[in-house]
């Protein structure tokens, strides 16, 4: 069970990614402002090891069990890339970036079994598609033209996207989480839809 008994060793005070490898029962996480990416283990026993640091703001990431890699986004505003980099903090590579499409990723998901990687492209309002291995050229899927999307994540057993929208901060926010095929052949479903506070 875990015990709350796990420490930080250094890293950033904001925690905005975070993604599980129950089969090695660990859990990695990015710390914003430079803070890198790091790995504890699930229990919540030992120290958390830094794998990548770097000055890039992180704010998604997604662990690839089949190849031990994890992706993430380099910068979520203006510009950016999505980058990978092994369990164990080598090989650390640039996949996709501005010459690809890259604008500002906020979310991010992988599927290995599919060798596909979706994320939320914020400056151009879209959902995203590429090759995990960099191959080929990435491209939009989905647009949501009036709303800003934060996170996504996939159902790998149906092949389905789901992602969150919103329109403004606050209790004002129009949000909605939304829903759509990960090949991109059906179209955009609201699932639902309300004044949260601004769901990200």
């Amino acid at each position: 069970m875990p015990n709350g008994s796990g420490s930080i060793a250094g890293g950033n005070e904001d925690r905005l990614g975070v993604s599980l490898d129950p089969a090695n029962d660990r859990y990695f996480w990015s710390a914003a402002f430079g803070g890198g990416i790091w790995v504890g283990n699930l229990d919540g026993s030992g120290s958390s090891t830094q794998i990548l640091g770097i000055s890039n703001w992180i704010s998604a990431i997604d662990y690839d069990p089949v190849n031990d890699q994890v992706y993430y986004n380099g910068s979520y505003n203006s510009g950016g890339y999505l980058g990978r980099v092994n369990a164990d903090g080598t090989g650390n590579t640039i996949v996709f970036d501005g010459t690809d499409g890259v604008s500002g990723i906020r979310g991010m998901v992988v599927d290995a079994a599919t060798n596909k990687v979706y994320w939320v492209n914020k400056n151009t309002n879209e959902i995203w598609s590429g090759n995990l291995d960099g191959t080929g050229i990435p491209s939009a899927i989905y647009s949501y033209p009036s709303n800003n999307a934060r996170d996504i994540v996939l159902d790998r057993t149906t092949g389905t996207l789901y992602w969150t929208e919103f329109s403004s901060g606050g209790s004002s926010s129009s949000d909605i989480i939304a829903t759509a095929p990960a090949d991109g052949s059906g179209s955009r479903t609201v699932l639902i839809s309300g004044n949260f506070g601004s769901v990200k």
